[in-house]
């Protein structure tokens, strides 16, 4: 249910009224009063209207002019800015995909939350925020983790994500994470001839924050085309695919899939794409026991899972529905205890591995 308790009456019924409109009907309401609809948080008294499509500011402007009485502020391609009556109103296009299908109640018709998250996070990024922009994204908070806003607006803005989530090794157990809440600030040096670097002209809010400790940022050797930027990174696309990660230094082998967009710190390491047969394998007694013919244990019993190791690994090939199998397993609703005992079972098979065998690697 909308909070229209948020929104003066007159302005509501003007929303309903310019909604109804045909030339205006692929116009959906954004920002601060559609924020407000929401969560009902606070008073809003703008209405942004964005539609994905490019429009004829001109015909636009007389159709509202003519019949609304609308008064010109500002306008240039595919921007109309103005007012009715007092009540300012934003006539843009916002030519990203839609994340989710727009919100049609009581008359009004809505970006989805997700869309209005992602567009928040974005101003905040782009533009020296207020204080309301971060009060917003406490009540939203209430509705969604940081975590789901940051992929709202990575998935909205691909090519503007510079806060990323971030692993270290020691986040990482067998089968999944906990992750630390920590965050990256990627402001990278681009790909050469693939992605611009990040100009951090573009961003004024991190780079407000970063010049609180401009003494340690500028005298860095590892920097790119300035000093706010991160050192050439040939693998940058990986770290937005599905891996495989793991940490450096273990008492026994824990490795887990990472999502699309989450980073990983050195020494942690990773592989991509990453496949759950795979991470079967590499979590398995036989593999940790193969690792550690390679390598030296340490004192307390602590192995260097090293990539240079770790891609000895012999992985045999085995059919679809083996994969399949592994798959059902890890999606199940068993313990992760009771996944490992299957799980094991299978790669056991896989590698033909003898009673005896089995009982060597069980009782190490």
């Amino acid at each position: 249910m909308l909070h229209t308790e948020t929104v003066e009456g007159t302005t509501l019924e003007l929303l309903r009224r310019l909604q109804s409109e045909s030339m205006l009907d692929s116009f959906c309401l954004a920002g601060e009063i559609a924020l407000a609809l929401y969560l009902g948080h606070r008073k809003s008294i703008d209405l942004d209207l964005f539609t994905p499509y490019p429009f004829d500011v001109l015909l636009l402007k007389d159709f509202l002019e003519t019949k609304y009485g609308f008064r010109t502020d500002f306008l240039e391609k595919n921007t109309l800015k103005g007012s009715i009556n007092g009540v300012k109103i934003d006539c843009i296009t916002h030519a990203y995909e839609r994340l989710g299908n727009p919100c049609m109640e009581d008359g009004i018709r809505l970006y989805a939350l997700e869309d209005i998250v992602a567009m928040k996070l974005s101003a905040i990024a782009d533009n020296d925020s207020r204080l309301k922009d971060f009060i917003d994204i406490a009540f939203l908070s209430t509705r969604l983790s940081f975590y789901s806003m940051l992929k709202c607006y990575e998935h909205k803005f691909p090519k503007s994500n510079v806060i990323r989530p971030i692993l270290r090794g020691r986040d990482v157990c067998r089968y999944g994470y906990e992750w630390a809440n920590l965050w990256i600030i990627n402001t990278h040096n681009g790909i050469k001839g693939d992605l611009e670097r990040i100009h951090i002209e573009d961003y004024p809010a991190i780079k407000q924050h970063l010049d609180k400790y401009w003494d340690k940022i500028e005298p860095r050797a590892d920097q790119g085309d300035t000093a706010y930027n991160l050192r050439n990174c040939a693998y940058l696309d990986e770290f937005s695919k599905p891996k495989i990660v793991w940490g450096n230094l273990n008492t026994f082998g824990s490795y887990a899939i990472a999502p699309e967009n989450m980073f990983i710190n050195a020494p942690a390491c990773m592989i991509v794409p990453g496949n759950t047969y795979l991470l079967a394998v590499l979590n398995s007694k036989i593999a940790d026991y193969y690792l550690r013919t390679l390598g030296v244990v340490r004192n307390g019993g602590f192995f260097e899972y090293k990539p240079m190791f770790v891609e000895q690994i012999p992985i045999p090939k085995i059919t679809t529905e083996k994969a399949k199998q592994i798959d059902n397993i890890l999606s199940s609703s068993l313990s992760m205890e009771d996944k490992d005992v299957k799980i094991e079972e299978i790669i056991e098979g896989i590698y033909g591995l003898s009673r005896e065998e089995i009982t060597f690697l069980h009782n190490l």
